[in-house]
C-alpha cells in the first residue's frame, strides 16, 4: 500500500501501486510514500526487544507523519539536535521525553530546552559543555 500526501496536506491517500499512483497523480516533482505496516513494525519490534528507553533521531526524517507512527508504535523518547527539533516533538507530543544530543550547544539553546519544553536529558562530550550547562541550568536538590 502506497499512501503519498504533500507536506500541505498531511493527509495520506491510498493507491494499490506505484503504477496506480503514476497514473493518477502524473507527478512532476517527488512524492513521499508511506508504508505505515513496517514503519510500526520495525517500531514495535524495537521496543519489544530492547530493554532500554528506545529514541528515535529525529534528524534522520524529522516528517510530521513518520513522527506519528513512531508515536503511535509507542516511541516516546526522541534523540533532538536542535531546538526546532526539540519543539516539532513537543508540540505533537507533550509527554514525550527529548533528548537534547547535539555535542556543542549554545547557552541560549540549553536555557530554552530546560525553561521551555523541559529537556533534563543533554549530552555531555567534553568538560566544557558539562560547565555551561551548570552555568545555564539550575541544580536541584534531591532526595533519597
Amino acid at each position: 500500500m502506497l499512501y503519498p500526501f504533500t507536506d500541505a496536506a498531511l493527509k495520506p491517500v491510498h493507491y494499490p501501486s506505484i503504477e496506480a499512483l503514476i497514473a493518477a497523480r502524473k507527478p512532476e516533482r517527488p512524492l513521499y510514500c508511506w508504508h505505515p505496516d513496517p514503519v510500526r513494525q520495525a517500531a514495535r519490534n524495537f521496543l519489544d526487544g530492547f530493554p532500554g528507553d528506545t529514541l528515535y533521531a529525529v534528524k534522520c526524517n524529522p516528517h510530521p507523519y513518520l513522527l506519528r507512527l513512531l508515536y503511535a508504535s509507542g516511541i516516546r523518547h526522541f534523540d533532538t539536535a536542535s531546538l526546532n527539533e526539540i519543539r516539532l516533538i513537543k508540540d505533537n507530543f507533550p509527554d514525550a521525553a527529548c533528548y537534547f544530543m547535539h555535542p556543542v550547544k549554545g547557552r541560549a539553546a540549553i536555557r530554552a530546552a530546560y525553561e521551555t519544553y523541559g529537556v533534563t536529558h543533554l549530552v555531555v562530550d567534553h568538560p566544557h559543555e558539562l560547565q555551561k550547562i551548570r552555568e545555564e541550568i539550575p541544580i536541584r536538590e534531591t532526595t533519597i
